[in-house]
């Protein structure tokens, strides 16, 4: 599976070792096809994307067809196991499949920066409220 950056091996290893079967086998399917520049349909993009988390997380691109790429995010719980969710823009917007597409090409080159997220919420931890626009 490709990699930004591509010292994050471990990331990777851990997120995959904790995905079922299913998921891999399915991710293979995408990544084992080639794209028409000839890059794999796939790329995992890892960075402490979840700071409360210990550890780092992933976003996952996957273009299922020309017409279809998904991004997802992984990351594991308290117990060690995957947990994945649909990456959203920071407008809370769904990414479409061209912005997806796109953003996978780019960011094959060379790894995106991580930024803050420019999103305070009202109250504390997991039941604090936010307005995603």
């Amino acid at each position: 599976m490709p990699l930004q950056p591509a010292s994050a091996t471990g990331t990777r290893d851990t997120l995959l070792a904790a995905a079922d079967g299913y998921l891999l086998a399915d991710w293979q399917t995408v990544c084992d096809q080639s794209l028409a520049d000839g890059a794999p349909g796939c790329l995992m993009i890892v960075a402490d994307l979840l700071p409360t988390l210990p550890g780092e997380e992933a976003m996952l691109l996957l273009q299922r067809s020309p017409d279809y790429t998904e991004a997802l995010g992984l990351f594991l719980d308290e117990d060690g196991d995957l947990l994945t969710r649909t990456a959203l823009r920071a407008d809370g917007r769904y990414p479409d499949s061209h912005e997806a597409a796109e953003l996978m090409r780019a960011w094959r080159d060379a790894p995106p920066p991580l930024t803050p997220a420019l999103i305070n919420q009202l109250g504390t931890g997991e039941a604090g409220l936010m307005i995603l626009r």
